[in-house]
């Protein structure tokens, strides 16, 4: 039973199967079920649970993936609920994990079975848990006898909401066997089997095949007088997807060390000594323990190689876990601090912090994360710490080694020592003070006529505190060596080296002449090139790497100077500059005194003076050469010519007649300033860079200017033209200068078109009129007004006329009358008309239905039809002096006489005659009238503004009576508001 507090989780596991392998090294996985899917899962028995595919989020989390089974038990169910079948190979070990929880924090009580083909229970783990943290159950390894594991998961809890549960990543895995090994031979005689090279996992029931074939069956016996070396496979007798791949043995013949012929060295060399490959170990004559060394002295040298070859320990990395080894200590069981709380007790764990709190977290030495072997060491001497019986070969060598650690940071660290048999070999060891620091320790023991043997590592140490450490990877094989010696020799040759330097500067004449007795070939270059002759010919100034080499190939090397002689001198004159035209002077001379000549590149001439007169800037070398024909450098002297003289002048003009215009001329380049500027004119001036001249031409003509410098340039001579143009003589015509107004008038430009390119106008001061030789004036009013003509010539001279009150207006007069009597009355139409106008001084009268229908007095009488009421048209049209009229138009109105008529009587009896009182007026404003009558008592019995609205003979809705009533009329004049008032009476009768 094992029980975890920290889950709550309670596993009773019962075991009931054949061949169970308690280690596996490689689980290899078969089949991985994540639940990823929403159909229906065929291994939830029907009936059982109310969710019968895999659920999502909603029914809480996975433990990878979105989707799990939810076996959420029907009310009052016990028994199996998930039953899932896999196929397997007889033969092979298996084991069956998957992750499960309790679906909403209750507790659970449930078993988890495993059967064979035939229903045998082979495995069954009653699981009990709390709380819905995920909980991963693993199987036992179980070897399968028929061909068929089946998982089934039962519930043993009727209480209900208390035993749902949550399975996810549900999986098979097989123990893969395939192993691999190696062996090498040290050239005895000795047979091995091959299949104790595997670890105990390994089945017997194997066959092996290779390059020749092996005795003993499964044993694989390997005789190196019989068999060849090469890779020999194991493979199990499994077929289909049970195959797994075959194991592996390697198998090698050790080699033999071979350092070569004794050699021979130069003085100063070094030669590498290198041992064949192949070795574990290398250890030579001088101490050194590399494959290679260097050496650079006379001497014999010898070196002796050892290796491993086919650890015959198992389990030696403790990755089997505890298993393979016995010891005197004691698998730790708890305590305070741990497993290992308690000396004389050992655990075999991944890392020395997991079984005992004050030990250091440290890595394993093969991987850093696999199994070691951590002990906390006895206070008894000479415990066995680990032990382990092995098989040996006669007669031969054995490397006993293993990995320790300090298991803490301790100074007392342990005393450990190898034992072979109960018997001691080599010295004591110990590990470093640093906890998780590895060190190897290594000793060696040889078989005699043993065939057997028990290694034991054992702790000397009997101090109780420290005294804890760690082992990994125990190796005991068998210790293979070879040897060989070789003798250096050294040679060591002379040489001396005598240089001739070259004539003249930087000659080639120079020579290297070397001595070496021992010398067969010489180089000039560091060994690059040789040669078989000792001197060294016709070779440049510099320094030369010289080198001899004897018959064995030693090389002397040490560098020669060839100097440089002093180089004949020469100095010349300093550079010239002259002008156009004209002579340079140049000199060179040299520290030589006997026959020193001149080679100038311009002349034969060999004298150390020159003139000369180029004609562009022209650079001159020279070099002196001494009676050796020694020649120094070479100098140059550039005579530079100031440029040409060049300038500018004003370019072409245009001016007008009568005008001015400037001229200006400006040099620069020959000898630089002043210049003197001369004239065409006959003016003359002098200046340091232009100058200006004042002309004024009738006629077009051309000015010549020519500029001199102070020096032999050539004069420069350049010219420039003025043109001059005529003024024009604008002319414009009026097609009808005097108008009435409002005026329009049509302007015709007259000038000379071959005087005229562009023209423009000007009317009244305001009216501008572009390129056009006709123009339109706006509409103006009386007046004069002034008209001016720009015109310009095609040279662009311009002229205008300014045309003085060219335009004239006049004014129109004003037409105007009035008339009286005003108003007009029907019976008195005669109307007298008086003339207002103004400007005016001839008039036409025209009058509609007068006595005078025309008349062209200046104020007419006429005579309207009498008594009748209308509207007449009168015109008038008034014409001033210049012809200019204007026309007015009036209506004269007759209107009626003020007529009144009132009758005496009415009678409103209801018959179609006289039944209202009204009265009847003409010549009054109807709007301003109004009627009252009263009854004899003084009251109003009628009243009205509308003098078409007469009385119906009623007052206050009833017939008045019979009798006298008065009536008061007030009304007032259309025309003058003159008011009028009538009274009378009328008599109602019926």
């Amino acid at each position: 039973m094992i029980i975890r507090l920290k889950k709550s989780i309670v596993i009773v596991f019962l075991l009931a199967f054949s061949n169970v392998n308690s280690q596996c090294n490689s689980w290899i996985q078969q089949d991985f079920d994540s639940f990823e899917y929403t159909t229906v899962c065929p291994y939830i028995i029907p009936g059982t649970t109310y969710q019968n595919s895999p659920q999502g989020a909603g029914f809480g989390p996975s433990y990878t993936g979105t989707r799990h089974i939810y076996l959420n038990f029907q009310n009052g169910y016990i028994g199996p609920a998930f039953d899932r079948p896999y196929a397997v190979c007889i033969g092979q070990t298996y084991r069956i994990s998957f992750y499960h929880r309790d679906a909403w924090g209750g507790q659970n009580n449930t078993t988890f079975n495993i059967y064979d083909a035939n229903n045998v229970l082979v495995s069954s783990a009653v699981v009990t848990w709390t709380g819905t943290a995920w909980n991963n159950f693993v199987s036992p390894a179980l070897t399968a006898t028929t061909s068929t594991l089946r998982l089934e998961i039962v519930n043993n809890s009727a209480t209900l909401g208390n035993n749902d549960m949550v399975i996810d990543d549900m999986q098979i895995e097989m123990c893969g066997i395939s192993e691999t090994a190696s062996y090498t031979f040290c050239g005895t005689a000795n047979s091995i089997d091959l299949f104790s090279l595997f670890s105990s996992n390994m089945p017997v029931n194997g066959t092996w095949s290779g390059p020749t074939a092996l005795s003993n069956g499964n044993s694989g016996t390997f005789n190196p007088l019989n068999n060849a070396p090469g890779v020999y496979e194991y493979q199990l007798p499994n077929s289909g997807f049970c195959n797994q791949s075959p194991s592996e043995v390697t198998v090698d013949v050790a080699g033999v060390i071979d350092l070569g012929a004794d050699t021979t060295i130069c003085a100063g060399s070094s030669i590498t000594l290198t041992a064949d490959p192949g070795f574990d170990a290398y250890l030579w004559s001088n101490g050194a323990i590399t494959q290679s060394i260097l050496v650079n002295q006379a001497g014999t040298y010898s070196v002796e190689g050892s290796f491993q070859s086919g650890n015959v320990i198992s389990n030696g990395d403790f990755s089997a876990g505890n298993t393979g080894f016995n010891t005197d200590y004691t698998l730790g069981t708890g305590g305070p601090w741990g497993l290992l709380s308690n000396p004389n007790t050992y655990a075999i764990s991944t890392s020395p912090s997991n079984v005992h709190t004050n030990f250091q977290p440290c890595g394993d030495h093969t991987t850093g994360t696999g199994n070691m072997l951590i002990v906390n060491g006895a206070s008894t001497p000479n415990s066995n710490v680990w032990c382990q019986a092995v098989n040996v070969s006669p007669n031969t060598d054995y490397s006993f080694s293993c990995w320790i650690s300090n298991a803490l940071f301790d100074p007392n660290v342990a005393i450990l020592q190898f034992y072979v048999n109960g018997a001691p070999i080599g010295n004591t060891f110990s590990t470093a003070v640093a906890g998780c620091t590895w060190n190897q320790y290594v000793d060696t023991w040889n078989s005699g006529v043993l065939t057997s043997a028990n290694i034991c590592i054992i702790n000397q140490n009997t101090t109780g505190g420290g005294n804890d450490f760690v082992i990994d990877d125990i190796v005991f094989s068998t210790l293979c060596t070879s040897s060989d010696a070789i003798t250096v020799s050294v040679e060591a040759p002379t040489q001396s080296i005598n240089s001739v330097d070259p004539v003249c500067f930087n000659g080639t004449d120079g020579e290297i002449h070397v001595d070496n007795a021992m010398a067969i070939d010489y180089s000039n270059d560091g060994g690059i090139t040789w040669q078989s002759d000792s001197f060294f010919v016709n070779q440049s100034i510099g320094t030369y790497s010289v080198c001899s080499r004897t018959q064995l190939g030693c090389v002397l090397c040490q560098n020669v100077v060839i100097n440089n002689p002093a180089q004949v001198s020469i100095s010349v004159s300093n550079d010239e500059i002259i002008c156009e035209n004209g002579t340079a002077v140049m000199s060179a001379w040299s520290n030589a005194v006997n026959g020193i000549t001149f080679h100038w590149d311009h002349t034969a001439d060999t004298l150390g003076s020159q003139s000369v007169s180029p004609a562009v800037n022209t650079t001159y070398s020279v070099y002196a050469e001494n009676e050796f024909g020694c020649t120094s450098s070479i100098e140059t002297i550039n005579v530079t010519l100031n440029p040409p003289i060049s300038g500018n002048i004003t370019l072409l003009q245009t001016i007008c007649a009568g005008e001015s215009a400037n001229i200006t001329a400006s040099a620069s380049g020959g000898m630089g300033a002043p210049y003197t500027f001369t004239w065409s004119t006959a003016e003359f001036g002098v200046s340091n860079t232009n100058h200006t001249i004042t002309v004024s031409p009738t006629d077009s003509m051309d000015f010549i200017v020519t500029i001199t410098d102070g020096c032999e340039s050539t004069p420069l001579v350049i010219t420039t033209r003025i043109n001059v143009g005529q003024i024009p003589q604008p002319q414009f015509a009026v097609t009808n200068p005097y108008q009435c107004e409002p005026a329009v008038f049509e302007i015709v430009n007259s000038t000379d078109p071959a005087q005229s390119e562009t023209i423009s106008w000007i009317v009244d001061g305001n009216q501008f009129f572009g390129n056009s030789n006709l123009i339109t004036t706006d509409s103006l009013y009386a007046g004069d007004y002034n008209v001016s003509l720009t015109v310009t010539s095609y040279e662009g001279c311009v002229g205008t006329l300014d045309s003085i009150e060219s335009l004239s207006v006049n004014p129109i007069p004003v037409a105007n009358f009035s008339y009286t009597p005003n108003p007009v009355m029907m019976f008195n139409p005669q109307v007298l008309f008086s003339n207002t106008s103004v400007d005016a001084m001839d008039y036409q009268w025209y009058f509609e239905d007068a006595n005078i229908l025309e008349s062209n007095l200046e104020n007419p009488s006429v005579n309207f039809p009498e008594g009748i009421v209308s509207d007449y048209n009168v015109t008038l049209i008034a014409i001033s002096e210049y012809g200019c009229a204007d026309t007015i138009h009036q209506l004269v109105k007759v209107n009626p006489e003020v007529i009144f008529y009132a009758p005496n009587t009415f009678t409103p009896d209801g018959d179609e005659f006289n039944q209202t009182f009204r009265v009847f007026m003409e010549g009054i404003d109807i709007y301003k009238f109004e009627m009252l009558i009263f009854n004899r008592w003084g009251e109003i019995v009628f009243e009205s503004k509308d003098i078409s609205l007469g009385w119906d003979g009623t007052y206050n809705g009833k017939s008045a009576p019979v009798g006298i009533y008065v009536w008061k009329i007030v009304a007032k004049d259309f025309f003058n508001d003159s008011k009028y008032m009538y009274t009378g009476h009328v008599n109602l009768i019926k």
